[in-house]
């Protein structure tokens, strides 16, 4: 991979938007934008319809930064953005200088507050560079160990070639989102998943005239493929007019007549020599699912997800419930919920459907005594827990 000094970095910008609009015009490439709230200038919101209307089919938006900061404007971009069929991503910045964990819950939190799960979550690795490539590649690594317990989507590395090139030593087999201004058709990578080409784009229904501009590695269907979502079914075509009665063959209607006033005779005859059955009794309705309390055993959870555990299980109504208690045994009678391997808990907010199957969001690491069975949660609304 060739060197590259981002700092110094002053080529290939563009003068103005027109040169964006001609490479757009001619890539095949699904287009989308990134935000946070500096796109927001006098809190003045998106109009999502109105980018995806002009083309922009996905969006990523700034979710949490290190432990201490979730982005003011995620939980309403989300929603607008939920609107219409623009593809929704999230995006946290991990900090090399703070725990892994409690930056991890800072996410949960913020994760909390959407109505869906994400189509993909984002590390944004472009900081902390004085601490070394070991910190900035421990830091990213310890992310995406936690996340790929519990966050079934698709993860993402956001970084420029700088980073890439003196302080990421291992990807961790993320895709990358490569961070490199260009009015090209060509990226610096030879794989990529997304490349940001521009850091003052003008979009269709932004207050922000300066937003950051993205491209997927591939046109719609290929994005809409690549997170997993069905493309919609083509409209039927329509039905053919009917052919007026005057211009059919009179002569073929009355010979159709004819066969249908036989057939219609025939069911008489059989209906006159049978005698009807009884209607079949009605099927009894379904038992409603039943709601059950089992017994899990820890058998692999990381200090990250036993964090949320633990404030999920603190929290009061009109919040989330508790979702799982400990059981006492004889080596740990009475102690709170511990991160422990073998550690028995009780799952006390599970549900499973009539037919066996689990409604809820997997955690790996618990495993249903005997049967290894994975444990699925909700909280009390019934939404998924991330």
């Amino acid at each position: 991979m060739v060197s590259f000094n981002w700092q110094s970095y002053t080529g290939d910008l563009p003068d103005t938007a027109t040169s964006w609009a001609v490479a757009a015009a001619v890539s095949p490439r699904a287009r989308g934008f990134d935000t946070s709230r500096w796109n927001h200038p006098g809190e003045q919101p998106i109009d999502f319809q109105v980018a995806y209307d002009a083309g922009y089919s996905f969006w990523a938006g700034r979710l949490s930064v290190g432990d201490y900061y979730i982005d003011p404007w995620i939980e309403r971009d989300y929603a607008a953005a939920s609107l219409t069929p623009i593809r929704k991503i999230v995006y946290h910045v991990p900090r090399a200088s703070l725990p892994a964990a409690s930056q991890l819950a800072k996410m949960s939190e913020g994760l909390r507050l959407l109505p869906t799960r994400p189509d993909a979550i984002v590390m944004d690795v472009e900081t902390d560079a004085e601490l070394g490539a070991a910190a900035v590649t421990k830091c990213l690594k310890d992310h995406v160990w936690s996340l790929r317990q519990w966050y079934t989507g698709k993860l993402i590395l956001y970084t420029n070639l700088n980073y890439l090139t003196h302080y990421i030593t291992d990807t961790c087999g993320l895709d990358i989102w490569i961070a490199w201004p260009s009015t090209g058709d060509i990226s610096p990578l030879d794989e990529w998943v997304m490349w940001q080409k521009s850091f003052a784009y003008e979009i269709p229904g932004h207050p922000d005239k300066t937003v950051d501009l993205d491209v997927f590695n591939g046109d719609e269907a290929a994005m809409l493929a690549y997170f997993g979502v069905l493309p919609p079914e083509p409209e039927p075509e329509p039905e053919p007019e009917p052919i007026p009665e005057d211009e059919m063959n009179l002569a073929y209607i009355s010979e159709q007549l004819g066969v249908i006033q036989v057939a219609i005779q025939n069911i008489r005859a059989e209906l006159m020599d049978v005698t009807p059955e009884p209607p079949a009794p009605p099927e009894p309705p379904e038992p409603p699912a039943p709601v059950v309390t089992a017994t899990y055993q820890v058998t692999a959870l990381d200090k990250a997800i036993a964090y949320f555990v633990s404030g999920m299980n603190k929290a009061e109504p009109p919040g989330p419930y508790p979702i799982m208690e400990q059981i006492p045994t004889a080596e740990r009678t009475g102690q709170p919920f511990k991160n422990l391997p073998g550690q028995t808990v009780k799952v006390v907010r599970a549900r499973v459907n009539a037919d066996g199957s689990w409604d809820f969001w997997e955690i790996y690491g618990v495993l249903r005594v005997g049967t290894k069975e994975r444990l699925y949660l909700s909280n009390a609304d019934g939404k998924l827990i991330d």
